[in-house]
């Protein structure tokens, strides 16, 4: 082989290397996505809202929603409904699994995200930027909207 013929080899493996590299990192980046992300918004002194979304892992491994940040509120949980007897209870969770190829729905009644201490929310029908925190050290971007509370699904804190 011409040092031509293989110098032009390498340049094309490197190439390939590289989109295959950048392909990996895009795929990754995409195994978990958010959906109908919305934010229940409250009265104007309202100390705490509730927040909701589909998140849908495309992955062939369970992730674990470890942690949720976003310059709006001053702290933001998951927590889960229960009936303790008669009474409906609010349980903060450490995480939320995700499993392989399944979605998991944050909703009314059932899992919220509990967002603590709004700060400088736009007005309704404005976006907050959130980041989900994930066990596997991915993180996810998403625009939670801010929907009226008298057109959205009844549901207090």
């Amino acid at each position: 082989m011409s040092e031509n013929f293989r110098t032009a080899i390498d340049r094309i493996n490197f190439i390939l290397v590289a989109a295959v590299m950048c392909i990996s990192y895009a795929c990754a980046n995409e195994a978990i996505t958010v959906s109908d992300a919305w934010i229940k918004q409250g009265h104007a002194n309202a100390g705490t809202l509730a927040g909701y979304m589909t998140i849908s892992n495309n992955s062939g491994k369970e992730v674990v929603l470890r942690e949720i940040s976003g310059d709006h509120f001053e702290k933001i949980e998951i927590h889960r409904i229960e009936m303790q007897g008669d009474l409906m209870k609010m349980i903060p969770l450490d995480g939320l699994m995700i499993p392989a190829g399944e979605s998991v729905h944050l909703q009314p009644g059932i899992i919220h995200l509990m967002m603590i201490g709004p700060v400088n929310l736009p007005q309704r029908g404005g976006t907050v930027d959130v980041v989900l925190h994930f066990d596997n050290g991915s993180r996810v971007n998403s625009s939670m909207i801010l929907k009226n509370h008298e057109n959205s699904p009844e549901h207090h804190h």
